[in-house]
């Protein structure tokens, strides 16, 4: 799939890295793909939406509702 360099995401396109990175267990450069854009517009995205916390880690993330879990719990 031919990449969109220069161009800017509609908010559709937005709206659906943004279900991705929260509903599913893709790694950013398989959604990167399906988009037709590169990895780092993904983790862009990601960044602006917290939606994956990766923690320092490259192969393990955590959703904003993760994170939310735990700092509950560990508030008890």
């Amino acid at each position: 799939m031919a990449g969109k360099q220069g161009k800017r995401l509609t908010m559709a396109e937005i709206d659906r890295v943004q279900q991705l990175l929260a509903e599913t267990e893709l790694a950013p450069q398989a959604i990167a793909y399906r988009m037709g854009v590169s990895a780092s517009t993904i983790l862009s995205i990601n960044r602006r939406s917290r939606i994956r916390h990766y923690n320092g880690r490259r192969s393990r993330w955590e959703t904003g509702l993760d994170a939310g879990l735990e700092a509950s719990t560990s508030q008890v």
